[in-house]
């Protein structure tokens, strides 16, 4: 029986770009709410949430998809719904509580849960390459698409022939007769030469691509993120023995350690047990790396900065608020760096 869900190959590339809007909406809503001392749209009986906004930015979106054809349609839906989850998403501290507490404090949590979850589904599939026939011939005809804007260019016909080609080597006759029919089409479809590639986008994609394979191919990149994890067990270490000397000192006092409530405190020595947790997996591996077993250190260290991203930096962002941002981003680039040499190395 046919699936029901059928992944596409552009995913990645919308979900990123969902996710990007997004992340650049909440940033900037809280930068203008608060450079503007947090403005109200209404009058003294109305007051016109952002969220509402939001969801009617989402709204839009969903009607664009349910109405049009086409990947441009696509791409600006993932663009609207980006922003309007990015207003919706900001204000759900209003939608948990009784008071409607924009600024209830676990709220930048609920936040970045969401948004780390949308960034896991993005990378699952970044890397994912359609095998299933009924997957491969839906990419024929999103492929095929582009005829009806009359932009069929010698990109699209080689990406076609590629995928029919695969059908061809499918279980099932119907797929093997779909994918030999396309070949047929192929030769009385005119193909025009391709086109000029935007310059901005060029040098954004092509930067990218560089980063991969430089990050996934380069020994020096290797060695600094060695470095870089050992600075981190260190800094672990170090804070753990910081803390286990307070504790000593003046045993379970919020107080002393700077946090208003127990609550906080808590949340505090559950980051740095989560902390230390993700430095003890990177110790790990550094003793597979003596052992020269490379691949099973990278995967050590992978698993050591997922712990980081899904469990440290959730205590961060309730402790921190949005100024754990920053350190997040860090994580998210050398999580992106390990992966790529991970997936070089299990290559060859």
């Amino acid at each position: 029986m046919p699936s029901i869900l059928v992944k596409r190959s552009s995913a990645a590339d919308n979900l990123l770009l969902f996710l990007v809007t997004a992340a650049s909406s909440v940033l900037l809503t809280r930068l203008y709410l608060y450079l503007f001392n947090y403005p109200q749209i209404g009058n003294g009986v109305f007051h016109i949430a952002h969220a509402v906004i939001g969801g009617i930015l989402l709204t839009i979106s969903v009607l664009l998809l349910l109405a049009f054809h086409g990947r441009r349609v696509r791409q600006l839906s993932a663009f609207i719904a980006g922003w309007g989850f990015g207003l919706f998403i900001d204000e759900i501290g209003k939608f948990i509580t009784r008071d409607n507490n924009y600024f209830y404090q676990p709220a930048p949590v609920i936040i970045y849960l969401s948004f780390i979850t949308v960034f896991f589904i993005y990378r699952r599939f970044e890397r994912y390459t359609p095998k299933d026939p009924q997957e491969l011939s839906f990419d024929i005809v999103e492929q095929l698409e582009t005829l009806a804007d009359n932009q069929f260019f010698h990109q699209n016909r080689t990406a076609v022939e590629q995928i029919a080609n695969k059908l061809l080597h499918t279980k099932g006759s119907n797929y093997k007769d779909f994918g030999q029919g396309v070949l047929q089409l192929l030769r009385v479809i005119p193909v025009q030469e391709n086109p000029k590639p935007n310059r901005i986008y060029s040098r954004v994609r092509s930067s990218w691509q560089w980063f991969d394979v430089y990050t996934a191919e380069r020994k020096p990149v290797f060695y600094a993120l060695v470095a870089i994890f050992l600075v981190y067990i260190g800094l672990t270490f170090w804070t753990m023995s910081a803390f286990f000397y307070r504790l000593a000192v003046n045993p379970f006092s919020p107080i002393h350690f700077g946090f208003d409530s127990r609550s906080e405190w808590f949340v505090y020595v559950a980051e740095l047990i989560s902390q230390s947790i993700s430095a003890l997996w990177m110790c790990q591996g550094f003793y597979q790396l003596i052992h020269r077993q490379r691949v099973k250190a990278l995967q050590l260290f992978k698993n050591a900065l997922a712990v980081n991203i899904l469990i440290t930096h959730v205590f961060a962002f309730y402790i921190e608020q949005f100024s754990a941002a920053i350190s997040l981003c860090v994580m998210l680039v050398l999580f992106v760096i390990v992966e790529n040499i991970l997936e070089e190395d299990e290559s060859e």
